[in-house]
């Protein structure tokens, strides 16, 4: 509350001060990270590693959009796009103001004890001599994950049909996302089940094929990165918390995240050129500038920051609150457009038109992303800001406690509370679109892996039998300290 108290302050001062809106967005910017680093001092649970804790990586990834996002609107401007004009400075102030007041929840939320309590009532599916071996589980799920990818090349025409085209051209076929997802969940269970017991060569040389393999589909035929950010850090996160940071082979991490980090800066300027152009393998016929690739290495973060501008431009003004009607996205997504041809889209695709004017399309290409912030205001005005930002909070709470019980010298062993934790974290990568997108990716892989926790063994022969309690010592209780 103190917070958001200031935040208002330093918009009335900084106009009293300054008299001109650049000045508030500064300071707005400069308390945000305030506020952040507060919260990540005040940190409840130290035991697990800060790039594990959803809070932290909250931060960070808002940071992206609401610390560099005013500085790359105000510096090198918005998508070049028809029809829409780019906000001015004044437009950035309520956004920030969002984003304070959201941050500034969700640590009163983070704080409470709330979070621990519904933590210590959650199971750790212990093992039991009546599940599956997890091999099975693994293995059915990689397997149907790549061939729902397969299926997605023959649904697009083919593999050279499809590596002709542009990016964002082609059909939709939401519906394949449910095996996208399938390859994520059974690629980060598979390297669990690495991390927890003895590795042979075969075993570590096929793992790594099949890595390679979704790299390739992912990253050049599908073209969408963020499928690249939860493979790559939900193996980071889960290596994290099962064998401890300090045993990250820090090179090799170092040089895979450097690649990840060129190949997600240049990709988002030249993926709009087709793969079999820059091949060279077709005709070509689009040419990227250097202006272009600049513009590409900021555009990332710069507009979706543009598009929270834009909601407080529309709402309540000239669109109505949504209610939460919004999420219906989540549970309605999956049935496939052909079935259903009036199917809702996502808000997302709905602020599109302000983007693109007649050149609309109502369920294909181009789609812009809002932000959590955003969509929680065009939902439920200012109480859902302020709502949805305690929740949150909340739920960092509840996922940091789960994954820090039983844990000693910074491992995990139990693959409830490593696996759990880990899909929780990567999927806060979905806060620069919107609240359905989220929950989307939580049923998605949420689901698979309580089936797989409840029905196969996932811990290793080292793990504590059914019934056992897991002894901690004093010093390590969540209490303690």
């Amino acid at each position: 509350m103190v917070a958001i108290a200031a935040a208002m302050a330093v918009v009335v001062g900084a106009e009293f001060l300054f008299r001109g809106v650049l000045a508030q967005v500064l300071l707005l910017v400069l308390l945000l990270v305030s506020v952040m680093a507060v919260g990540v001092a005040l940190r409840p649970e130290r035991r697990v590693p800060a790039l594990c804790d959803p809070f932290v990586l909250c931060c960070v990834f808002l940071g992206q959009f609401y610390v560099i996002g005013p500085i790359v609107m105000a510096t090198w401007g918005l998508s070049p796009i028809l029809f829409f004009r780019a906000p001015g400075a004044e437009a950035a102030v309520l956004p920030l103001i969002a984003a304070v007041s959201l941050v500034a929840c969700a640590i009163v939320g983070y704080r409470m004890e709330l979070g621990r309590l519904v933590a210590d009532r959650l199971p750790d599916f212990p093992p039991t001599a009546r599940k599956f071996p997890r091999a099975v589980y693994v293995g059915g799920m990689v397997t149907a994950g790549l061939l729902g990818c397969l299926g997605w090349i023959e649904y697009q025409g083919g593999l050279m049909y499809k590596l002709g085209l542009s990016y964002g051209a082609g059909k939709s076929g939401a519906a394949f996302t449910l095996a996208f997802n399938a390859v994520i969940t059974g690629t980060i269970v598979w390297a669990w089940t690495l991390m927890d017991g003895k590795v042979t060569r075969p075993r570590r040389y096929v793992f790594f094929v099949t890595l390679l393999a979704e790299v390739l589909f992912f990253g050049i035929i599908y073209g969408v990165r963020k499928y690249l950010f939860f493979l790559f850090f939900g193996l980071l996160a889960c290596w994290s918390l099962r064998r401890g940071v300090r045993t990250l082979p820090k090179v090799r991490t170092a040089i895979v995240v450097a690649a990840l980090l060129i190949f997600f800066s240049v990709w988002g300027a030249i993926r709009a050129m087709p793969v079999a152009t820059m091949l060279g393998i077709g005709e070509a016929s689009y040419t990227t500038q250097t202006s272009e690739l600049q513009y590409g290495y900021f555009a990332g973060v710069g507009d979706p920051f543009g598009t929270a501008c834009l909601v407080w431009q529309i709402f309540p003004g000239q669109e109505p609150f949504r209610h939460g009607s919004t999420l219906l996205v989540t549970v309605l997504g999956f049935i496939p457009r052909a079935l259903w041809p009036e199917k809702p889209v996502s808000i997302g695709k709905e602020l599109t038109r302000y983007y693109v004017g007649p050149f609309y399309e109502p369920t294909e290409g181009y789609s812009v992303t809002p932000t959590l912030p955003a969509d929680f205001y065009l939902n439920f005005g200012w109480p859902g800001v302020l709502l949805g930002g305690f929740l949150l909070g909340v739920l960092c709470r509840v996922i940091v406690t789960y994954a820090a019980t039983g844990m000693v010298d910074g491992v995990q062993e139990r693959a409830s509370r490593v696996l759990i934790p880990t899909f929780f974290v990567i999927g806060l990568g979905e806060v620069r679109a919107d609240m359905s997108q989220l929950l989307a990716f939580y049923v998605m892989t949420g689901i698979p892996v309580l089936f797989g926790l409840l029905f196969f063994r996932m811990d290793g022969p080292t793990a504590s039998p059914a019934g056992a309690r897991d002894h901690l010592e004093p010093s390590l209780s969540p209490q303690a300290g």
